[in-house]
């Protein structure tokens, strides 16, 4: 795997453990009292700490270092940009945050109530010195029945306090330019990201089945703004509408709140603070494997994963072949995120095939396609301006506080 993402790229390729669940994201008075909340997160920049030091043994250099991460790991590359506000310098030079999928922070009130169930089922107090003692004491098996009485969204990221690590909703923070500002940054997502958070589309059918599925997310959302949202993504049959159904409508809510804003408000923060290294992509090519098996799934959350990574289909097999038309695909973005990780433009050691990625001024963004029923020499990948209806969408979603991201 390793060979594969340092291919002949003149590139060192580095993975990291970080702790999960309520080893990594517990929180609460107690644990801000004697622990440490987003122990996670911090596990993340003691490991990019230690590539800042050591790196150099393997060839690479401690100031040229560029992290990435898809999904969980591309909310993960946000919040390590908007640490402390950004008030702390990064050991990173570039970022590459692809499908950014963070989820809703959950409230004071929620992360209290997940420590007392935490606490309950390890048989511990639920409050006062001795809680922290005794989770620490605790068997791993009394840890483990606390982790499945624990609804596993609830245990994400937590504010922590004005000098903590997350002092405010991640959105928030880089609007107000509150997140470091040197950094270089390719920021994008999938065509149908939304689709897999959505539902299977023979279970949304009306405007309910859409609120539904918003609100097994974004639980703390108004019905005012619910109303709002069944506005601006507009029944097919309104004049003008760009959808052709409702789940057309829901999958597309979905898909921007989860991963296809927060690239763009970051995107826009940054060019607004006069980074010029920036850079947008819209991933256009489905992961075959998934796809035979939902085909109502489109070009699917993670399908860019699978060309990143030789073929690595999340599933098994573990590793599927690629068909002629699907090899420059893979080449094309292995390319572009290398020649963007060792000089910062995309397109310096680009394929010579693939179109010069411009950088985001203008709301301009790649669209990385594949040239469906060709010889194999080529993908049919373009660049966009980014359409204006969705970046309405987007701008609604970044300045609204009830998702809580």
């Amino acid at each position: 795997m390793y060979d594969w993402v340092a291919q002949d790229q003149n590139v060192v390729a580095v993975s990291m453990n970080y702790r999960l669940h309520l080893f990594g994201f517990l929180g609460g008075t107690a644990v801000r009292a004697d622990g440490t909340p987003n122990a996670g997160l911090l596990d993340q920049r003691a490991a990019l700490l230690w590539i800042k030091r050591h790196i150099s043994e393997f060839g690479g250099d401690p100031d040229d270092v560029t992290i990435a991460g898809e999904s969980a790991g591309g909310a993960s590359v946000v919040l390590q940009a908007t640490a402390w506000g950004g008030k702390s310098p990064v050991p990173f030079k570039r970022a590459i945050a692809q499908s950014i999928g963070l989820y809703p922070l959950p409230l004071d009130s929620e992360i209290e109530g997940i420590f007392n169930n935490v606490t309950t089922a390890a048989g511990c107090p639920s409050s006062g010195s001795e809680a922290m003692k005794c989770l620490r004491a605790a068997p791993l098996s009394a840890l483990i029945k606390s982790i499945n009485n624990v609804r596993t969204n609830f245990l994400a990221p937590t504010i922590d306090g004005p000098n903590g690590f997350l002092p405010d909703l991640p959105s928030r923070l880089i609007a107000q330019g509150k997140f470091r500002r040197g950094i270089d940054l390719v920021a994008g997502h999938m065509t149908n990201d939304g689709r897999n958070f959505a539902g299977n589309p023979k279970n949304v059918k009306t405007d309910a089945d859409i609120v539904t599925a918003i609100l097994n997310r974004y639980r703390h959302m108004t019905n005012a703004t619910l109303e709002k949202v069944l506005k601006l993504y507009p029944a097919a049959n309104v004049s003008g509408s760009p959808f052709v159904d409702n789940y057309d409508r829901a999958w597309t809510i979905m898909q921007d709140t989860v991963f296809g804003c927060m690239d763009q408000h970051w995107a826009n923060a940054t060019r607004t603070l006069g980074r010029k290294n920036v850079y947008a992509f819209r991933f256009n090519v489905p992961n075959p494997v998934t796809l035979a098996v939902n085909p109502w799934q489109g070009v699917m959350h993670a399908s860019d994963v699978y060309y990143l990574f030789n073929g690595a289909t999340g599933t098994t097999p573990f590793f599927a072949p690629f068909n002629i038309t699907q090899v420059p695909v893979a080449q094309e973005i292995m390319q572009y995120w290398t020649s963007f990780t060792r000089s910062s433009d995309p397109s310096k050691f680009k394929r010579g095939y693939s179109p010069v990625w411009v950088d985001y001024s203008r709301n301009r963004r790649i669209v990385m396609s594949e040239d469906v029923g060709g010889s194999g020499n080529r993908t049919a990948s373009f660049v966009e301006t980014i359409p204006t209806y969705e970046q309405e969408r987007c701008s609604f979603w970044m300045s609204l506080n009830e998702t809580r991201v």
